[in-house]
């Protein structure tokens, strides 16, 4: 068969026009085909057979259903127009010429509407041959508009499942998705064997991004046309862009062996094969992070090795959040560089220019930046379209560290006299700091907040500039650089050789230690808030934080607590902790440690034992019991307990060192 997908009507080859026209010029109104249509005997049974089949795609059967009532002398449009068309996908000659069924059908389809058609599929046929003939796609528009107008003042009598898919699709040529939609819909409920109505849906679902509901159409569809090519690629398609790369693999497969010869297909295998073996490495170099205290994580790369990606300047600033939590970046040497951007889970790697601007971030498509040209008050602050390849400024003068809002449509950067508030659609400019010291501005996600440094200070302000917070971030050196603000704005991230967590509400400041962690710098917030999204060696990885975030992070104030020895502190800290901690086995883990520190070693010890329960696996546990069993010369039971701490440690000294000292 030719035919590899549902594609109906339009189809006519130029010789069918002109021996459509010929006919029609020459055989007047006298034919047998200008009298209304009159029902046959016995030819109810095999129209309604051909229907079913072609409602499925299973056009042998329709064609020999069709050609039966045909034979017993029905002449009907539908059923010629649907010959006409049948002839064609299954390349059917008839002793080296073709049949006249679609200048009958042309015909008929004329009579039919001349006469006040009361069926939506007459307009519908009827425009695919009018444009066919006359090449006039206002021709079509006309007639759908006409359907349309009649159906809509309920001018057409009861219809059935082919009239509303038509109806549907004639919707979507209008550009009237939403009520496309559900007259799909409708045509469904009428009958669920329906395919085109499935396969119309799906392609609708696909193009308007709702890919799940897309995958459901069309895997209903394929049920009922499990040969057609065009429905397996449209199926690949829509999950792969849902991210089920497994099942768009098996679409494509499916669709290859249908078609062997068709590129999208081809395409679509390669691609999604592409994308599976970078996701089987991204995954291998996916690493677990367990933290002192006890709670456990994963740092995933986003960027491998052989990517060539270097961050080899100061100069390059982190990577910004885009839509769909789309991260963008640049690479290069401080003077010419790169601008990618990659998909939240690393998977899809795309580079989208080079230049030598400063490059500061997504404006809200996957080809649009904010750069800025140029140095000094002759400084250019615009968007560049990278798909295009042009440039539109927004502000002339001095503008460095630029951060753009899209929920505000503003931009934020410091100049030598404070720091600037712009307004990307109007292009006025305000004030919101006159700290002339301030440096790495950037917007909340609701855009209502900006965090900046001053030092080693992080500032919070709101756009009127009121000062919100101003929190010192221990360690100097850079700790305060490159903040970001979670989307919740409970949370700032920042550092530029170590990464430190803050809490907006408390006030506090928290270095993010672990050996996994060393060297890693300029952090940002993902999109949802779960995690980082941080540069170290030259690469992008996701730190997945521990949830809740909130527990994580007061646990991390307890260790701290405990490591200067204020042991009361931090029987307070976890005492105040909700109900929700009593399940993780940090909490247990540090109340334990904190009441061995005050030498309440039977709360200790309860704590502790209550920590290994709930993780039976974890070392530390292990340990504090074998403390506490060796702080009563209970030498045997330390020894066991240590003994299950370098089992479960085996790279940590502190198993062997406690061992060897009861030993």
């Amino acid at each position: 068969m030719r035919y590899s997908g549902p594609r109906m009507g339009g189809y006519l080859p130029r010789y069918f026009i002109y021996t459509a026209v010929a006919v029609l010029l020459l055989a007047g109104c006298s034919s047998r085909f200008a009298r209304e249509p009159k029902s046959v005997p016995g030819s109810e049974f095999l129209i309604s057979q051909g229907n079913l089949a072609f409602s499925r795609l299973d056009y042998p059967k329709a064609w020999e259903a069709y050609r039966k009532a045909q034979a017993l002398g029905v002449y009907d449009a539908v059923l010629f127009y649907r010959l006409a068309v049948l002839e064609d996908l299954l390349d059917k000659p008839e002793k080296g010429k073709r049949s006249s069924f679609r200048v009958d059908a042309y015909r008929l389809l004329e009579i039919a509407y001349k006469e006040g058609a009361n069926r939506p599929l007459i307009y519908y046929y009827l425009a695919q041959e009018r444009e066919s003939i006359r090449e006039n796609g206002a021709e079509k528009s006309r007639l759908y508009t006409e359907a349309i107008r009649k159906f809509e003042t309920q001018k057409f009598g009861p219809l059935n499942s082919e009239d509303y898919e038509k109806l549907a699709r004639m919707y979507l040529f209008m550009g009237l998705t939403a009520k496309a939609e559900s007259v799909f819909l409708k045509a469904q409920e009428l009958d669920p064997s329906n395919a085109l109505s499935k396969f119309y849906l799906g392609k609708l679902y696909n193009q308007t991004a709702r890919y799940r509901d897309a995958v459901k159409q069309l895997e209903s569809f394929l049920k009922l046309a499990p040969q057609d090519t065009e429905g397996h690629v449209l199926l690949g398609e829509s999950a792969y862009r849902l991210g089920d790369y497994a099942r768009a693999r098996k679409a494509f497969q499916a669709a290859n062996s249908l078609d062997s010869t068709s590129p999208d297909a081809r395409a679509g295998l390669q691609r999604t094969e592409r994308t599976l073996a970078r996701r089987s490495r991204l995954q291998k170099k996916t690493r677990e992070l367990v933290w002192n205290v006890g709670l456990r994580s994963r740092l995933r790369p986003l960027t491998l090795a052989d990517d060539n990606l270097e961050f080899s300047s100061d100069e390059l600033g982190p990577p910004f959040v885009g839509p769909g939590g789309r991260l963008s970046f640049t690479a290069g040497d401080g003077e010419t560089f790169q601008i990618f951007t990659v998909s939240a889970d690393g998977l899809h790697l795309t580079k989208r220019a080079a230049s030598s601007s400063g490059f500061s971030g997504s404006l809200g498509s996957p080809h649009l930046f904010l750069v800025a040209l140029g140095v000094g008050p002759g400084r250019e602050l615009g968007a560049y379209n990278a798909l295009r390849g042009t440039f539109k400024s927004v502000y002339r003068g001095h503008c460095r560290e630029p951060n753009y809002s899209i929920k505000a449509r503003m931009i934020v950067c410091v100049t030598p006299r404070g720091v600037l508030l712009i307004d990307s659609v109007s292009e006025n400019v305000s004030t919101l700091s006159r700290e002339t010291e301030a440096r790495y501005p950037r917007f909340s996600r609701d855009g209502k907040k900006v965090v900046l440094t001053v030092g080693d200070e992080l500032v919070l302000l709101d756009l009127a500039g009121r000062v919100l917070m101003r929190q010192l971030v221990p360690g100097g050196n850079g700790s305060a650089h490159y903040p970001d603000i979670s989307p919740d704005g409970r949370w700032i991230i920042s550092g530029s050789k170590e990464i430190y967590l803050t809490s907006v509400k408390d006030k506090i400041s928290l270095p993010l230690r672990n050996l996994r962690l060393q060297n890693a710098r300029r952090a940002i917030f993902d999109a949802a808030g779960q995690g980082v999204v941080l540069e170290r060696g030259g690469r992008l990885f996701l730190l997945e934080l521990p949830r809740p975030v909130g527990s994580f992070f007061a646990f991390q104030r307890a260790m701290a607590m405990i490591q200067e020895k204020r042991f009361g502190s931090a029987v307070r800290l976890l005492n105040e902790r909700k109900s929700e901690d009593l399940n993780l086995p940090g909490y247990f883990l540090l109340l334990g440690q904190a009441y061995m520190g005050l030498e309440f070693n039977e709360k200790a010890e309860a704590a502790a034992s209550r920590a290994a329960r709930l993780d039976s696996k974890d070392w530390r546990p292990q340990l504090l019991l074998g403390r506490l069993m060796a702080a009563r010369r209970a030498w045997d039971k330390a020894a066991q307990f240590l003994d299950r701490a370098v089992e479960f440690g085996p790279d940590r000294f502190e198993g062997y060192l406690e061992r060897a000292k009861v030993r």
